[in-house]
C-alpha cells in the first residue's frame, strides 16, 4: 500500500473513532441530562427504577459541556449544530460531521467516553482533564 493510501485508510480510521467518541459521549450526556437530582420512593415496583444524579454523572454533564466549548471555541456557527443534534432536529451532514470530528477528537483525548469514564477507580478532576 503507498504512504497516500496508508494516511488516507489511518485518516479514515480516526475521524470514525472520533465519531464513536462523539456519539457514545452525547448519547450518555442525554441519559445524565434527564436524570432527576432528587429520586422519591418508587411505589410502582412494575416499573423500572430511576437512577438519580450523582457527582460522577455531574462530573461527566460538566466534562462534556466544556469539550463541546472547547472543540468549538473559534466556530460560534457550530454550537447551533450542537444544540439540534442535542435535540434530536434535523442537521446538515457536513456539519454534523465536523462537530463530531471536533468533539469526539476533544472526547477521546480527554477520556470522556463512557466505558472509560464511569470505569475509571480514579478519576482526574475537571481542570485536569480540560488541560489534556
Amino acid at each position: 500500500m503507498s504512504d497516500s493510501n496508508t494516511t488516507r485508510v489511518e485518516n479514515r480510521a480516526r475521524t470514525a473513532a472520533h465519531h464513536r467518541a462523539f456519539s457514545s459521549a452525547i448519547e450518555a450526556y442525554l441519559s445524565v441530562a434527564f436524570k432527576h437530582p432528587l429520586q422519591a420512593i418508587n411505589l410502582d415496583e412494575s416499573q423500572p427504577r430511576s437512577k438519580s444524579l450523582n457527582p460522577v454523572s455531574i462530573d461527566f454533564q460538566v466534562d462534556v459541556e466544556h469539550g463541546i466549548e472547547f472543540a468549538l471555541r473559534n466556530t460560534p456557527e457550530l454550537h447551533s449544530t450542537v444544540l439540534a443534534i442535542l435535540n434530536d432536529e434535523p442537521v446538515d451532514a457536513k456539519l454534523s460531521a465536523e462537530v463530531s470530528d471536533r468533539c469526539g477528537k476533544i472526547f477521546a483525548s480527554r477520556g470522556l467516553e463512557p466505558h472509560l469514564y464511569f470505569a475509571a477507580p480514579m478519576r482526574r478532576s475537571s481542570a485536569e482533564r480540560r488541560a489534556a
